[in-house]
């Protein structure tokens, strides 16, 4: 009887986390903001605070602040961990899986600066 009474307390909390729907281009709650390389940031933003229940879900861009912001991807902090660099008037992002050992590459992506000054892009 216990573990019914249990699985009903937790049922409503379950079906809501699965049926909200989560903006992973939310900007209302900025998480962190740290410079990459010369002029050049990241903006870290939470989008989803996940509590007890796990690693919260997190947004990051890139920005310069003035000419630009573009968006990077969304991950979840308690699994994934993203690193840059900036080289060649380019910027390389790598995500990862911290789960395993040794880290699992997941995603692999690069941004040249001239491109994302030329065309604004603000997301």
């Amino acid at each position: 009887m216990g573990h019914l009474i249990k699985i009903i307390c937790l049922l409503p909390i379950f079906v809501f986390f699965n049926c909200t729907e989560i903006d992973k281009h939310d900007k209302s709650r900025l998480y962190a903001k740290y410079e990459i390389c010369s002029n050049l940031k990241v903006e870290r933003y939470m989008v989803f605070g996940s509590g007890a229940f796990g690693g919260d879900l997190l947004s990051d861009y890139i920005t310069d602040s003035t000419n630009f912001r573009k968006y990077v991807m969304t991950y979840d902090s308690s699994r994934e961990k993203l690193n840059y660099k900036c080289e060649d008037k380019r910027i390389y992002i790598e995500a990862y899986n911290i789960e395993v050992t040794p880290r699992q590459l997941i995603k692999k992506d690069t941004f040249e600066l001239n491109k994302l000054v030329k065309y604004r892009l603000f997301d």
